[in-house]
């Protein structure tokens, strides 16, 4: 574990053990001098904004020394360098060394100075490679916007804030897992939402005990809710939609926002949160509960017309004389249940063939 002692050169010693710098290639030690006295940045190369760092870094070179406190106590000369010559919009004072390496890790820059002793500056310059907010490849509406979650959890939470101005708008945030250190943020509107579920869900994603969310959402989702193997039908509800998210706060839900996916969990989730889309709001009343009726009736007919069938079938003696056309006329060689198995099975091979095949030949496929 990384302790801070007052030694500047022990410091960076024990800081250069703790990241491996020899060892890793992306991580970035970068000494200067301010002044006559010595300082030292880490960050990781790729999650630093180049732009920004260098304008800071060449201003530090034109200081003539790191100013002298007038204050007194251990944190007084970190404090002053920190309000008078950091012009930088985040920069946090902290002597924490968990704090210190999972931020730098997180992508922020560690600045050690000869005269900070155990204390240390996280300047938050960092820049995450992220894709467009383009409109969801599968939840696309004829109506409304077009932007969607990215991987990218600070951009995520701007669209939601860029939506709800409200003070009461709350982004609780935790960390999850041992080794990946994931953010997590759990998200509410304060007074909307029920605050004892709120509470449960802080005490879950506080509790959860994981090496790593290899998987995103979905892990999590397993962690927190624990599915029987013999329950197919999901538990909680996703959408990549900013705009279905901030309608779904305002009604109430809490969401649960994961770095590096692209989805959100609304949540609680019933089944009638399932049966509805987002083009039933966008378009006139009459216009959006027709459609939203034939989803209804489609699903419930794919969900029993077929067992019922099948179940006619196999006693034709109560099928009216209007019906009979239901009855096949010639028996098979293959049974009528193993022959609904193979279209089954051919049905869902077809679909996972489209799903891997290249752009170029799914159309043929």
């Amino acid at each position: 574990m990384l302790e801070l002692c007052r030694d500047y050169r022990e410091n960076i010693r024990r800081v250069d053990a703790e990241l491996r710098v020899d060892e890793n290639f992306d991580i970035i030690k970068k000494t200067l001098y301010i002044g006559t006295k010595e300082a030292t940045l880490y960050y990781i190369d790729g999650f630093v904004d180049s732009g920004p760092m260098n304008k800071l870094m060449m201003y530090f070179l034109s200081l003539k020394d790191m100013g002298t406190p007038t204050d007194t106590g251990e944190d007084a000369a970190v404090r002053y360098f920190s309000e008078h010559h950091l012009p930088y919009v985040e920069a946090e004072v902290t002597d924490n060394p968990s704090t210190m390496m999972q931020m730098l890790l997180a992508g922020t820059t560690l600045m050690l100075g000869e005269v900070f002793g155990a204390y240390a500056i996280i300047i938050d310059s960092r820049t995450y490679p992220a894709r467009s907010v383009a409109e969801p490849e599968t939840d696309r509406v004829m109506m409304g916007s077009r932007d969607g979650f990215v991987e990218t959890l600070v951009f995520n939470t701007a669209m939601i804030r860029r939506r709800i101005r409200d003070t009461a708008l709350t982004m609780k945030y935790h960390t999850v897992g041992k080794h990946s250190k994931t953010d997590v943020v759990l998200c509410y509107i304060d007074g909307v939402a029920d605050r004892k579920y709120v509470n449960q869900l802080s005490d879950k994603l506080a509790s959860i005990n994981t090496g790593a969310l290899t998987l995103g959402h979905e892990s999590l989702a397993e962690l927190l809710i624990k599915q029987r193997w013999y329950n197919p039908f999901p538990k909680i509800r996703y959408t990549e939609r900013p705009d279905v998210a901030a309608a779904q706060l305002l009604e109430g839900s809490v969401l649960i926002i994961c770095d590096n996916s692209p989805e959100v969990m609304v949540l609680p989730s019933t089944i009638f949160d399932f049966m509805q889309e987002t083009n039933d709001f966008y378009f006139p009343p009459l216009t959006g509960t027709y459609i939203r009726f034939v989803r209804h009736l489609v699903f419930w007919s794919t969900l029993f017309l077929v067992p019922a069938w099948f179940l006619l079938i196999r006693n034709p003696e109560v099928i009216p004389e209007w019906l009979d056309f239901i009855i096949p006329r010639e028996t098979g060689r293959i049974p009528i249940f193993v022959q609904l198995l193979l279209v089954e099975f051919m049905i869902d091979g077809l679909r996972l063939a489209s799903m891997n095949k290249p752009s170029m030949l799914s159309n043929s496929l």
